[in-house]
């Protein structure tokens, strides 16, 4: 009995020490295994991964590790998007300065308070991309004299949800940034001004991109846009202000400028007209959306003269128009589909999303009826998306919206994406004669 005992302690041990040295030898397999990895995969591998746990997770391994997180070529990607982050973050960046190639400071992180504690300044020597949530107005002026001593910044996007109603001293501030060529501005709410003189001498900034998201009249637009010459892309995303004087708005040469991106909603066809004529472009790429102003944005000749006259380089061309309320359209039906915009391509489409309706103009995509060698009948290709409609709203106001596009171009394709009825849909397909085909998400009987 004894021996047994004994027998099966040492059949115990000896299968622990195996299993002991197993593990050993795997955990040397893999080590051994990793460090033959080489430097260039490993900095594809980080560029995945956030700095700070990089540096946390490599930094005391070896030397191999610690001589490779110092090397000239791996550069650190920093999201500040929790408070355990900024804590790792505050022990380690006097080691990762000088290695930083972005950082994002984002919500629950309070940016005011961390700035309390660091500053961005020319010992971040690496450091490319800032992009800066809720900061609070007096923080932002001495942020952005700072940001004057990096020597490599080439991207800059600030939101905040504070008021700032003078922009002034902002952005003389981000356009003299040496190195900048991306920059966004982002605010809520739509009360701010901007009053600064035309630029002269020079006062020119290197941006190349350049994304307006506050308020602004055009002349304040004119004056901003007076300051980057070598501006390639306009994005331009947020409500302007009602701005009476844009028959005033002086040209402005921007030879460089291939893109302009506008989301707005308070500018009718007139001004919008103004506007690109006295923009010196060639434009390639221009993408509109327009909500519940102006009815005439959907008069596709005064488009095409526009185009024809003033955007003679244009190839990419994009129209959304929402109408929330009913508008009265005295224009011809199928107006989309003149050999002007059959030549590119163009085509027209609506969407019923909720109790707004949606008019598109853009490029035709291929569709799920098509077939191998499908000829393309561009004066039949106008589709009507139904993509939400609340389930309890009475059948006649979607019948409603439905008469209202009638109105403006006739239906040959059907894409309705929610549930409905059999009932309701055979009324649809009552209210559309000239329909040719039909997409149904599903079908409840």
């Amino acid at each position: 009995m004894d021996h047994m005992k004994r027998q099966l302690s040492f059949n115990q041990l000896s299968e622990e020490k195996t299993k002991k040295l197993r593990n050993e030898l795997l955990d040397e397999l893999i080590i051994s295994s990793v460090e033959n990895l080489s430097n260039e995969l490993f900095n594809e591998i980080f560029d995945y991964l956030d700095g700070i746990d990089i540096y946390q997770a490599f930094s005391n391994l070896n030397d191999r590790f610690q001589q490779l997180l110092t090397s000239s070529f791996i550069l650190y990607k920093i999201d500040l998007n929790q408070i355990t982050s900024k804590e790792k973050f505050m022990v380690n960046y006097t080691q990762m300065k000088h290695h930083i190639y972005s950082i994002y400071f984002q919500f629950p992180v309070d940016i005011n308070q961390l700035l309390t504690s660091f500053t961005i300044d020319s010992s971040f020597n690496r450091l490319q991309s800032l992009v800066i949530e809720d900061i609070h107005p007096d923080k932002l002026i001495s942020f952005l004299i700072n940001l004057n001593s990096l020597p490599k910044l080439f991207s800059l996007n600030i939101r905040t949800i504070h008021t700032i109603e003078v922009l002034n001293n902002i952005y003389q501030l981000i356009f003299a940034l040496s190195k900048l060529k991306h920059n966004k501005l982002y605010l809520y709410g739509n009360e701010c001004s901007i009053s600064i003189p035309m630029a002269a001498g020079k006062q020119f900034s290197t941006i190349e991109y350049l994304d307006i998201a506050h308020g602004y009249t055009f002349d304040e637009l004119s004056t901003l846009i007076s300051y980057t010459p070598q501006l390639r892309h306009l994005h331009l995303s947020h409500a302007n202000q009602d701005d009476s004087t844009i028959e005033t708005m002086l040209p402005i040469n921007l030879d460089n400028l291939t893109c302009i991106s506008m989301y707005t909603n308070n500018i009718n066809f007139d001004e919008f007209e103004i506007f690109i004529q006295n923009i010196y472009s060639n434009l390639k790429t221009l993408d509109v959306t327009f909500l519940h102003q102006d009815i005439n944005f959907l008069h596709a000749y005064r488009w095409e003269q526009l185009i024809l006259r003033y955007l003679s380089q244009l190839k990419k061309f994009s129209l959304k128009y929402y109408e929330h309320k009913y508008s009265i359209y005295s224009g011809e039906r199928n107006q989309f589909v003149s050999p002007f915009w059959i030549e590119r391509k163009l085509i027209f489409n609506v969407e019923i999303n909720e109790y707004n309706i949606l008019y598109l103009v853009c490029p035709y995509s291929k569709r799920w009826y098509e077939y191998k060698n499908f000829t393309v009948d561009y004066l039949k290709s106008t589709q009507l998306t139904i993509k939400y409609v609340f389930s309890g709203e009475p059948a006649d106001n979607l019948f409603m919206y439905i008469k209202r596009i009638l109105n403006k171009v006739q239906i040959y394709h059907l894409n309705i994406q929610q549930q409905i009825s059999i009932d309701r849909l055979m009324q649809i397909i009552h209210l559309l004669p000239d329909l040719i085909t039909l997409q149904i998400n599903s079908l409840a009987f």
